[in-house]
């Protein structure tokens, strides 16, 4: 009986340790069990004292808006969805210019190009990705303000 008892208690200290160090990975690091972590950064390049403004979402996540000077950023990451796809959506308004793309698309992207950095200047929105640097330094012209 003693060893039912040792062994069933040895059990539950396994047990609480393990949801432990569960509880501790997952508040330091974000875990995509399946699929790979996509992250995003928005750069406001555009000296001017009009802000840039933007608002960016998928269908499971509305990031709200958010308000950049010259030189601030907004990131944010993501697990990567394995069955469905990721597709977030952004919104950048700059005075009486305005923008709407797609930052980032499953169907684009692979598990390699898993950091994009999106930058606003004064003559439409750039991009750079880690699978994609920027050519020379320079990331690549991909929209023009509308």
């Amino acid at each position: 009986m003693r060893n039912h008892i040792t062994h069933f208690t040895m059990m539950k200290i396994l047990l609480l340790l393990l949801v432990t160090s569960l509880n501790i990975f997952e508040s330091s690091a974000r875990s995509c069990l399946i699929t790979y972590e996509v992250r995003i950064q928005i750069l406001n390049e555009i000296e001017d004292s009009q802000p840039l403004t933007i608002h960016c979402w998928s269908k499971d996540d509305n990031l709200g808006y958010h308000t950049l000077k010259y030189i601030s950023y907004y990131e944010w990451s993501f697990c990567e969805q394995a069955f469905k796809g990721s597709r977030f959506f952004c919104d950048f308004w700059w005075g009486s210019k305005h923008k709407f793309f797609d930052a980032f698309r499953s169907e684009k992207h692979g598990p390699s190009d898993w950091q994009h950095y999106w930058f606003a200047r004064k003559d439409g929105i750039y991009h750079s990705s880690f699978n994609k640097p920027a050519q020379n330094g320079t990331p690549i012209k991909f929209y023009d303000w509308e």
